[in-house]
């Protein structure tokens, strides 16, 4: 009951993450079989750093691994390079054998416990339970998951609790699920069951119900279906399985791969080296990939696992050390999402062009995280950095929307829904702000600056017929609701997302910022409404441009959490 879990988690992380970081906008004592003990030292719960988990480049530095007690050896060596590979091509993947139970009922209750673990900080737990449902017609499963994150940005402390309940039968098919998400002061719940050959679902949030129904198969599978396929069948080096199972954060049904590679000993939580095997797991939906690396022993049980998207590592752990995390684990996170800058940047409202020259710290080329657009330009210096030169959009002089431009910047979407009453009626009032002679755009963006109360984070994602009744929120909302009524109008609009040139504790930093692009007279228009910049001026750096049209806004925002801790920058140049 773990990775198909995590991936889960890495969802709910990255919802976290992202409200987190977008707030403001501103500026163990027995030696089992199969171990090597290492010697160690007494010190508190350390990280469990390990070489196995770290990414290409990577400096040599000390691996640090606690047993129950809290030691800890101390030993360096050479990292172990994660290749990046492309997402599989799943047509030629044999689906897995779904018929036979895939553990032993007479061995329940059984429960275990994980640690998570964000730039090296433990950030939370989460705790796997599956306990016996005895009725009059069969023996079935529940199947529990409880992840807590907790995270500081500043004096705010944030958590979020997700809590997945299955009712399953023995071989892991799927009757219901009830799903829990408390982010902030929201709470999400969502209720599934599976009738014939459909599951039927309902969302509540706040107070808004919505659902749907999915077309479903026997074969198909609930949250569990990754551990329920290793632990049925441990996979061995070079095989490779698929199926797919109902993610409960993305509320869609989603493929998964499981590649099988080499076994090693490799090191766990408590100290000690074990031979367990590698498998590449990508899960898919649609085109997007979320590529998570685990690490089995012999009964397929997984140890740990790596999300290099979001540097998110997981270790099988005692339940003592989880809690220890439950009590302690506030990191805050502008320590991970603050990129400090060189020098500082004065009167930015006049700056006519600035360069900023980039490095990643994974050794990877970093001309191909940042999108060339109509004013931002990306050239390659070396294989290892890059100049990203932003400039100034000049004013439009008539402010001419492309009549012609794609369906999908101008049509409403899931979470940009330019068709809601609220929306037009709000678009329309928004219109009428201001001078006449101002265009359009303008007045729109005023309207969203001046109407949006700016509150810091207290919900998850919120698509802008939310922020169109409650009028608050952060950057995220301000970007969203300008999208909405630009769109009700039809002004074809999408979402930008990236660095915004700030000041942190009185030092320069980038930090992570959403606006907005418009298309104007041919070339997309940088639009600030949370700042009430139309246009917005050149103290930025583009990472994604999405017309936001999935049902997954975090997958569409995933490059930028992506490139978060990741960077070096430095401001090569600055124009006025």
């Amino acid at each position: 009951m773990t990775q198909s879990r995590t991936n889960r988690l890495v969802w709910g992380m990255i919802a976290l993450l992202l409200g987190v970081i977008f707030v403001g906008c501103s500026r163990r004592p027995r030696e089992e079989e199969g171990k090597r003990k290492r010697p160690a030292a007494q010190v508190g719960l350390p990280y469990p750093a390990d070489t196995s988990l770290r990414k290409a480049g990577d400096e040599a530095q000390p691996i640090l691994d606690s047993d129950v007690e809290g030691s800890v050896s101390v030993e360096t060596r050479k990292t172990p390079d994660l290749v990046i590979e492309p997402v599989p091509e799943i047509a030629s993947i044999s689906q897995d054998d779904t018929n036979a139970p895939w553990l032993d009922v007479l061995a329940l209750p059984s429960e275990h416990w994980e640690i998570q673990y964000l730039g090296g900080r433990p950030i939370g737990y989460t705790r796997y339970r599956a306990s016996p449902s005895l009725t009059a017609e069969t023996s079935k499963l529940r199947c529990e998951t409880t992840s807590v994150v907790r995270l500081r940005k500043g004096d705010r402390l944030t958590e979020q609790r997700l809590t997945v309940g299955t009712l399953e039968r023995p071989n892991g098919e799927l009757i219901s699920i009830n799903v829990e998400q408390l982010l902030g002061e929201e709470t999400t719940k969502l209720e599934g069951v599976v009738v014939g050959e459909t599951l039927q679902w309902t969302q509540i949030k706040g107070t808004k119900r919505s659902g749907s129904r999915i077309p479903w198969k026997s074969s198909y599978r609930g949250p569990n279906a990754v551990e329920q396929s290793l632990r049925r069948k441990p996979m061995q080096p070079g095989e490779r399985r698929r199926f797919s199972y109902f993610d409960p954060v993305l509320v869609s049904l989603v493929d998964v791969v499981l590649e099988a590679k080499d076994r090693s000993f490799s090191a766990t939580f408590d100290g000690s080296d074990m031979e367990l095997l590698e498998i590449r797991s990508v899960v898919i939906q649609g085109n997007m990939g979320m590529e998570t690396r685990l690490w089995t022993d012999a009964d397929g049980r997984i140890q740990k696992k790596y999300v290099s998207a979001l540097d998110l590592r997981s270790f099988l752990a005692p339940e003592s050390a989880a809690l220890a995390v439950r009590d302690s684990a506030d990191w805050d996170i502008m320590e991970w999402s603050t990129i400090p800058l060189n020098k500082s940047i004065e009167k930015v409202d006049q700056i006519s062009e600035i360069a900023f020259q980039v490095r990643l710290k994974d050794q990877l080329n970093p001309a191909n995280v940042f999108p060339t657009t109509d004013f931002q330009q990306v050239r390659s210096l070396t294989a290892l950095t890059c100049q990203v030169t932003v400039s100034r959009p000049n004013l439009p002089t008539e402010w001419k929307i492309e009549p012609e431009s794609p369906l999908e910047y101008r049509l409403p979407s899931e979470f940009i829904q330019s068709d809601d009453p609220q929306i037009i009626d709000v678009s329309k009032l928004f219109a009428s702000l201001g001078s006449q002679e101002e265009h359009l755009v303008e007045r729109l963006c005023r309207g969203v600056y001046q109407s949006v109360q700016k509150r810091p984070f207290s919900s998850s994602f919120s698509s802008a017929a939310d922020v169109a009744y409650n009028m608050y929120g952060d950057c995220t909302e301000h970007a969203l609701l300008f999208a909405g009524v630009a769109r009700a109008h039809g002004l074809p609009t999408r979402i930008a997302g990236g660095l915004l040139v700030s000041s942190t504790d009185g030092k320069p930093s980038l930090v992570f910022h959403l606006w907005n692009e418009i298309l104007v007279e041919g070339r997309w228009i940088p639009i600030d409404p949370t700042w009430g910049k139309a246009p917005a001026p050149a103290d930025r750096i583009v990472i994604v441009q999405s017309a936001l049209a999935s049902s997954n806004p975090y997958g569409d925002l995933l490059p930028v959490l992506r490139a978060m801790g990741n960077l070096i920058v430095e401001i090569a140049e600055v124009r006025y």
